[in-house]
C-alpha cells in the first residue's frame, strides 16, 4: 500500500490500475449532471460500480469512482459537496486542468492535500495535451496517457479508464446531446456549465455537446461495450 498522506487514522492512498483488480463483471453507472441525471435517485444501483462525473456525487449517497480533471470544478466541489466520506475513489490527471488550459499550478499533490482529513483512494493519468513533466515515483502513479482519442469531456476520460481497467458495461445518467443541466446545477456557483474563452467562462455551444455524446458512443463502441443512456 502506498499511502500519500497520513493524519491520525485518516489515508490517502495512491494506487494504480495494473495493481489492482477489479469486478469487471459488473455494471457501471455513470453520471453526468445533465438533465436526466436525476433520475438516479430512483434507480437501483444495487451491485453496481457508480462512478460520478465532477459534482454529481451531490445525486448519489455513495459513490465508487469520482473522476475530474478542472482544478476549479473540484474547488467548487470542496464547498458544496458535505460528504466526502462517501467516495471511495477519486481518479485525477496527474497535472490538473486549469480554465480549460494544463494547470501550470495544480497537480494530484494538491488534490492530496486537500483530502487529507479522509480516506480515499487516488488514481491518476496522464492527458495527451499536457507537457510539463511532473516527477513522480512510477512505482506509487500511474501515468500512462489516455487517449489518442480527442477528449472532449470528464465523461470521455471515464470511459477510456473504466475501459482499461476492463469494465464492458455502462449506463449513463445526465449524459446526451442536450445542453440543458439538472435543476440543481443550475442553481449552484460555478456549477452551471461553461467553458474558458480567453480566460473568461462563456455558455458552452450546443453543438459541444452532440459532438461529446457522439465521441463517447463510438468509444464504447470500439472498445466493444454494452451500453444505455437514460
Amino acid at each position: 500500500m502506498n499511502l500519500a498522506y497520513i493524519n491520525g487514522f485518516n489515508v490517502v492512498t495512491l494506487k494504480k490500475i495494473s495493481d489492482n483488480s477489479f469486478p469487471i463483471h459488473k455494471e457501471v453507472v455513470i453520471c453526468g449532471k445533465g438533465f436526466t441525471s436525476t433520475k438516479i435517485k430512483d434507480s437501483n444501483l444495487t451491485d453496481k460500480i457508480v462512478c460520478c462525473l465532477n459534482s454529481a456525487t451531490l445525486l448519489v449517497d455513495s459513490v465508487d469512482y469520482l473522476f475530474m480533471t478542472d482544478w476549479e470544478r473540484f474547488v467548487s466541489l470542496l464547498k458544496n459537496e458535505k460528504n466526502f466520506s462517501k467516495i471511495r475513489n477519486i481518479v485525477i490527471p496527474v497535472q490538473l486542468q486549469e480554465r480549460c488550459e494544463p494547470s501550470l499550478r495544480f497537480t494530484y499533490r494538491d488534490v492530496v492535500s486537500s483530502l487529507r482529513k479522509y480516506n480515499i483512494n487516488l488514481y491518476t493519468f496522464s492527458l495527451p495535451e499536457h507537457p510539463r513533466q511532473i516527477k513522480i515515483p512510477s512505482e506509487k502513479t500511474d501515468t500512462f496517457v489516455l487517449g489518442p482519442d480527442k477528449i472532449h469531456s470528464t465523461f470521455h476520460i471515464s470511459l477510456l479508464w473504466l475501459i482499461k481497467a476492463g469494465f464492458k458495461n455502462f449506463t449513463m445518467y445526465g449524459i446526451s446531446k442536450n445542453p440543458e443541466y439538472a435543476q440543481l446545477f443550475k442553481q449552484l456557483k460555478d456549477e452551471s456549465g461553461g467553458q474558458f474563452v480567453n480566460g473568461r467562462r462563456v455558455k458552452t455551444p450546443e453543438s459541444w455537446f452532440t459532438v461529446n455524446f457522439a465521441a463517447g458512443v463510438e468509444i464504447m463502441d470500439r472498445n466493444g461495450c454494452n451500453y444505455k443512456f437514460n
